[in-house]
């Protein structure tokens, strides 16, 4: 068996200066026998490998909104700056408009990127998983045999990866 550690080795940037908690979330499935004969290691290696890919876009969607309420905070906060004045009113107002301009081309591009991310989890969840989910379940009731039943599951494995 493979050591813990090896297996959760998180996605690292070497730029960044402190590694996120949330790259060491794993799922550690116990499959008991005699379900360890369909479900076999290298079964639960590619369930993890699939398991943190969907998690990683989800906290990457999530990122994004967090980044929106966190650019609506800034926008409010310019605003509310814009409309105290005072004798630099000139200058802020100005410097309130470049801002608020970079903020709604920020805006956009941020909901581009979540529309893609929204498309890209629909399609990985019903198409690809559950497209192939229904494959898994009619090759398993025409299977004949324990080597059918585990030939559909790497099958429908396979499937998913590719």
């Amino acid at each position: 068996p493979k050591a813990k550690e090896a297996e959760m080795t998180p996605w690292e940037d070497n730029s960044a200066s402190i590694q996120d908690p949330w790259d060491f979330i794993y799922l550690d499935y116990k499959i008991n026998n005699p379900l360890d004969a369909i479900v076999h290691e290298s079964a639960t290696d590619t369930y993890h490998q699939v398991f943190l890919f969907l998690f990683r876009l989800k906290r990457v969607e999530w990122m994004m909104n967090n980044s929106w309420r966190q650019s609506t905070a800034l926008n409010h906060a310019i605003l509310t700056e814009t409309k105290a004045g005072g004798a630099d009113a000139p200058v802020i107002c100005e410097a309130a408009e470049s801002s608020s301009f970079l903020l709604r081309r920020i805006s956009s591009t941020r909901q581009t990127m979540l529309h893609f991310i929204s498309n890209l989890q629909n399609y990985l969840m019903f198409e690809v998983l559950e497209g192939g989910w229904e494959g898994l379940v009619t090759s398993m009731n025409k299977a004949q045999s324990l080597d059918d039943i585990i030939r559909a599951h790497d099958s429908y494995l396979n499937e998913i990866v590719d």
